[in-house]
């Protein structure tokens, strides 16, 4: 019988419900079981200068990039990415070279019906996930399709969480599949309500061994079936390292994280400050809404729409503490709040060592995964054409990029 996991994260800690056939109980972590992560020295730098870069302009094979789904570095000498508009996988040598390109359209071994990402799953494997089909398949390094995992969401813990969407994959390298549901509600409760997620764990035949409930993005329903996603608010961050799931929720700087059997909660708390949010923030918030509205809007929807959102801004006085969570080989990278057209900041961590590297990288790219020294990063030019940028970075001393130890 699979054990349920239950997760919510708190402000200082989280609760906690373990049912194995048994009645659940709530347990909440004594405060020295939570790791404190602090800031060690020196920052981390990313040399300016990129090692490899595909797509943009470039006209190359392979480089024509269209709605990418994630990269991940494979072995010593590759790049995977996931190219959805084309429904391929393309491996690119570390030079950029295009290798070899997989999969297609269609329901049929190595095809997609929507290639959502890639993720590592061992040391030469990849894992693709289709959400649409509900199905992870396996490539190696070679490109050859390996084993097919059907995603089963109707298992008792899901009924439980009463989730039927699957949304996002995260893998614990060769272990174990992390598969994150959605609860679709055709009415939101009035007030404020979080969504409920579900995050399955499977084992590398498909079979569900735990999982956990998870609080999911914030919504404000002052009345009728809509419910409007609060800004600047709650928000679902997961990622895995091979050694364990983490979940955070932005509000605070907690993370969760437990392993692949459901079982060894660990806990950990990022050195954050959350700033308050200013007049100009909320005009910007505000903008960055108008801009989503579909221009045959009515001047009355506008305005219903608009208001409905004035009413959940209004909710939230500061910022989160962070906005996201990559998983690189290694570490986390948590990227930490901060205002728009600004430099990112972020902390580069393995959670459970109780140190963390800060690292400065520009405006506007996206991690998609990090390896060793190496950090790949996507961005767009003014003719929306994605590129990808593979840059080193680079630690004064001997001093590791991530500290996988504590000190």
């Amino acid at each position: 019988m699979s054990c349920v996991l239950r997760a919510a994260t708190l402000r200082c800690s989280a609760l906690l419900v373990l049912g194995c056939g048994q009645e659940e109980q709530a347990a909440e972590p004594p405060l020295a079981s939570v790791t404190e992560i602090r800031i060690t020295e020196p920052d981390l730098m990313l040399e300016p200068e990129p090692l490899m870069a595909i797509g943009g302009a470039r006209d190359l094979p392979g480089h024509d990039l269209h709605r990418v789904g994630g990269a991940r570095f494979l072995g010593a000498d590759q790049l995977v990415v996931a190219n959805s508009g084309s429904l391929t996988i393309r491996y690119f040598s570390l030079e950029g070279v295009l290798l070899r390109e997989v999969g297609r359209g269609g329901e049929g071994p190595g095809e997609f019906g929507l290639l959502h990402t890639v993720h590592r799953f061992g040391p030469d494997t990849v894992a693709a996930w289709d959400p649409g089909l509900r199905r992870i398949t396996l490539f190696d390094a070679s490109g050859r399709t390996g084993r097919t995992v059907a995603v089963d969401i109707e298992a008792e813990a899901a009924r439980r969480a009463r989730v039927t969407t699957p949304l996002y994959l995260h893998t614990m390298e060769g272990t174990h599949f992390v598969v994150v549901t959605i609860q679709v509600r055709a009415r939101y409760p009035t007030g404020l309500s979080r969504e409920p997620h579900y995050a399955a764990v499977l084992d590398v035949t498909g079979t569900a061994v735990g999982g956990a409930l998870l609080e999911g993005n914030e919504r404000y329903n002052r009345s009728g079936s809509g419910g409007t996603l609060v800004p600047q608010s709650y928000r679902l961050y997961a990622a895995a390292l091979p050694e364990a799931f983490w979940v955070g929720n932005g509000r605070g700087g907690d993370l969760t994280g437990y392993d692949g059997e459901g079982g060894a909660v660990r806990f950990a708390r990022l050195p954050v400050v959350r700033e308050p949010i200013t007049a100009a923030d909320r005009d910007r918030m505000l903008e960055s809404l108008r801009a989503t509205i579909h221009p045959a809007t009515s001047a009355a929807g506008r305005e219903r729409i608009e208001d409905r959102f004035r009413a959940a801004a209004a909710l939230v006085d500061s910022l989160p503490s962070f906005t996201g969570l990559v998983a690189g080989a290694e570490c986390l990278w948590v990227q930490l709040s901060r205002r728009q057209s600004q430099p990112q900041p972020w902390l580069v961590t393995a959670p459970m060592s109780g140190i963390a590297r800060r690292i400065t990288l520009p405006p506007d790219v996206e991690v998609l995964d990090a390896a060793g020294n190496r950090v790949a990063l996507l961005s767009r030019d003014e003719f929306d054409r994605a590129e990808i940028r593979v840059h080193r970075v680079s630690s004064q001393g001997s001093t590791p990029i991530c500290n996988t130890h504590p000190e």
